[in-house]
């Protein structure tokens, strides 16, 4: 009889220690799973955000683009809609940069396109925004009046003629032509600012290059 109890108690015990294990690899399996979700999750996190950065940054000069910069400045007119503030835009353009390409090559002017946009994010507040619109093409949107920022267009004209090495030991300087509109004076959303911003340039264009003028003047 004592060999049947015992018998019986080592048969519970054996039945009890396996259904534990079950539970414990079920336990165990359950938090791999949820390690790997979670790795999962933060890898599709991580993706998205690149793809977002992608889709709002330059590649060449890492500055915000013109889908960023639109978005950005659509928001800045809303606000100043509301709270009746002043935007500033300005607009430049690089002068007579297709020579760089041209004497140096491509590799040269991608160069100094990333040069130009490290000078010119070194003369802005974090409020502002600096983005390349194109090309050789920048703009600079400020949630500001141009009485407040009419010295930074000298400013960027000077940083601008500072030289730049190449890798080849060859030296450039760049120059830039600036136009500058103002909301709600010069146009009522992006676009129509922008414009304003774009011919004012081009009259600097016109008359001399490496320069700046206010739209309507």
């Amino acid at each position: 009889m004592h060999d049947l109890l015992v018998l019986t108690s080592l048969i519970i015990q054996i039945a009890v220690l396996k259904s534990a294990w079950a539970v414990s690899k079920m336990t165990i399996s359950a938090v791999h799973s949820t390690e790997d979700l979670q790795n999962e999750m933060a890898q599709h996190k991580e993706t998205k955000s690149q793809l977002e950065k992608m889709a709002s940054q330059d590649s060449l000069t890492k500055l915000p683009n013109r889908r960023a910069l639109e978005e950005r400045l659509e928001m800045m007119v809303s606000e100043a809609r509301r709270y009746d503030h002043q935007i500033t835009v300005m607009f430049m353009d690089l002068d007579d940069f297709k020579k760089v390409n041209d004497q140096f090559g491509h590799d040269a002017g991608d160069a100094v396109l990333q040069e130009v946009a490290q000078r010119l994010k070194g003369l802005i507040r974090e409020s502002d925004m600096v983005a390349r619109y194109g090309g050789d093409e920048f703009v600079f949107i400020s949630a500001n009046g141009i009485a407040a920022h009419d010295g930074l267009a000298p400013r960027i004209l000077e940083a601008l003629a500072k030289p730049i090495e190449l890798a080849n030991s060859k030296v450039v300087s760049t120059f830039g032509s600036i136009g500058i509109a103002q909301f709600p004076e010069n146009g009522e959303n992006s676009e129509t600012l922008i414009t304003a911003a774009d011919e004012a340039m081009y009259i600097v264009k016109k008359t001399g290059k490496s320069g700046f003028s206010l739209s309507g003047n």
